[in-house]
């Protein structure tokens, strides 16, 4: 589930377009609640899903058509750190996060 963070930073580095959707969906007869991930298709999606499944292991599944209801756009994240002259663990474990899971700081 973690690895879905390591997919948006990729997929919002390299331009796609994607939403968190507000309302529980129906999509290829199952049902999602409220949080799913819906990510537009422009041509260079397909190719970054492919890559991002074999690379990490995620599933990703194809819609006909846009999700009706409220979505957020998801944008990239502003991320600054302030460290103390000689270095702090709270610091130090803060960008170990951030850079495991790809976030630009």
């Amino acid at each position: 589930m973690n690895d879905a963070f390591v997919a948006i930073n990729r997929l919002l580095a390299g331009g796609e377009e994607i939403y968190w959707l507000r309302n529980p969906i129906q999509a290829g007869g199952q049902s999602f609640s409220a949080g799913a991930i819906y990510i537009t298709a422009q041509d260079s999606t397909v190719p970054r899903l492919e890559q991002l499944a074999q690379e990490i292991g995620l599933n990703f599944m194809g819609v006909e058509s846009r999700p009706s209801g409220r979505a957020l756009r998801i944008e990239p994240v502003r991320i600054g750190l302030w460290d103390e002259y000689g270095g702090s663990r709270t610091s130090g474990w803060t960008r170990w996060l951030l850079e495991q899971f790809e976030f630009p700081y």
